[in-house]
């Protein structure tokens, strides 16, 4: 691969094509208008975001599949209830917004129980199968705690995913793959030297490269962020909460 095209990493670019400005505006259009465009971005807001809520399901006790059941009653409820139209920025982090909401809708499934079994006439968003199996958890502090871990872990596969996808539009997949290896950790022995002969480039290029590819990460986790809360504080208090969760994670 000749060294000029070898070299640089994607440049920003845009996200618009999977949410609008944040995941707030998207609440507000579906609370609002109940527009077409409004429904498809929050189903998409819950196909990312449905295994924090499944694992906390989970950590309350519940089975495989009532969590799967509750979680996708919660993303249609939400959708169609008023629950949206009282949301706004001003309330704070979205992922508190979920957690609260589904705290809500968890105390008051028993009431609505029925329409959450599959083929029981509710309409359900679309959701995928699977989820790990996990132990329910007792303390309200761990039970928060745990669902910020698999937020952070999920706003971390997203900007992985964009990653990867900045790669692809630029006709760069294969490069991707020689430097995902890179993404997290140091290189094994020889690992560079292997990774620049592909690449076809010095070896002493490696290090600037591998350098620009996990700082464009870092800034799409960044963006990520921003995208769950509604002002610049916030943004750096979250940013800074999520870096401590992966780090401990």
């Amino acid at each position: 691969m000749p060294d000029d095209q070898a070299t640089p990493v994607p440049s920003p670019g845009t996200r618009g094509s999977l949410f609008p400005s944040t995941h707030w505006s998207v609440v507000l259009a579906a609370g609002g208008s109940g527009s077409t465009v409004g429904r498809t971005a929050w189903d998409q807001l819950a196909q990312a975001y449905w295994q924090p809520v499944y694992n906390h399901a989970r950590r309350r006790g519940c089975t495989h599949e009532d969590a799967q059941d509750l979680a996708q009653g919660f993303f249609a409820r939400l959708i169609d209830k008023s629950a949206l139209r009282s949301a706004t920025p001003e309330r704070g982090r979205f992922r508190s917004f979920l957690l609260a909401s589904f705290e809500h809708f968890l105390a008051n499934a028993n009431d609505h129980r029925h329409a959450l079994k599959r083929g029981g006439g509710a309409e359900f968003v679309s959701l995928p199968e699977g989820g790990s199996e996990l132990p329910a958890t007792e303390s309200a502090g761990e039970l928060g705690r745990e669902f910020d871990r698999d937020w952070a872990r999920t706003l971390l596969a997203r900007a992985v995913e964009c990653l990867e996808q900045e790669f692809s539009a630029e006709g760069k997949s294969a490069q991707y793959g020689i430097l995902r290896p890179f993404l997290f950790r140091s290189p094994d022995a020889g690992g560079y030297e292997e990774a620049a002969g592909t690449l076809g480039l010095p070896t002493n290029r490696m290090p600037k490269l591998v350098f620009r590819f996990r700082q464009r990460l870092r800034a799409l986790v960044r963006e990520e962020v921003a995208r769950t809360v509604s002002t610049p504080p916030e943004l750096e208090a979250e940013w800074r909460y999520l870096i401590d969760l992966i780090a401990g994670a």
